[in-house]
């Protein structure tokens, strides 16, 4: 009896228990979302990453780049008509921009279908180093040193990612509709 008291006794309940992964994750992606959020509404501290990374590409093709970037990552192909779409543009306006990214050497074009060169990569990657390292500055409880704290990330920064792809896709008549439909 006294071994089945000391074993109830030294459990403090799941309110002491460390946080479910799930919990982590989906703190994580708030934390990060905000801090997109903030520089999403501050034009010069978008240029200040794009700087501090070394990049010397305008804002148009760092915003290119990401766009083939996810496209690929997420839908396996990265298509002008697609990104022009889920931005509510015409192909026509975005074509020079993407054109530029082929000039310079960062993408490759083969109909409407675009890629990143091992170039173009290259500087999407000092972009989103540049990224990660600010926001490691700036998370509260988060250390990107950490290999778990990382893998944690990874994956926050990519659900966040596919999501804004897909929310983008969705445009605001569907985005509409299926907020109607949740009780």
């Amino acid at each position: 009896m006294r071994d089945s008291a000391r074993a109830e006794a030294s459990n403090m309940g799941d309110g002491f228990a460390a946080p479910d992964s799930q919990d982590s994750l989906a703190r994580l992606e708030r934390e990060v979302a905000g801090l997109m959020r903030k520089v999403k509404d501050d034009p010069a501290l978008s240029r200040e990453l794009r700087a501090t990374s070394g990049s010397e590409r305008a804002q148009g093709h760092a915003w290119a780049l990401g766009q083939v970037y996810w496209y690929g990552k997420v839908k396996g192909e990265a298509s002008l008509d697609a990104i022009a779409e889920a931005h509510r543009l015409p192909k026509e306006a975005l074509v020079p921009l993407f054109d530029e990214v082929v000039r310079v050497g960062y993408g490759e074009r083969d109909g409407d279908s675009m890629r990143l060169t091992p170039a173009g990569s290259a500087e999407f990657d000092r972009l989103r180093d540049e990224w990660r390292q600010w926001l490691d500055t700036r998370l509260q409880v988060w250390d990107l040193t950490d290999p778990a704290d990382r893998e944690l990330f990874e994956t926050a920064v990519n659900n966040i990612g596919t999501r804004l792809l897909l929310e983008d896709e969705a445009g605001p008549v569907k985005e509409q509709t299926s907020k109607a439909a949740t009780p």
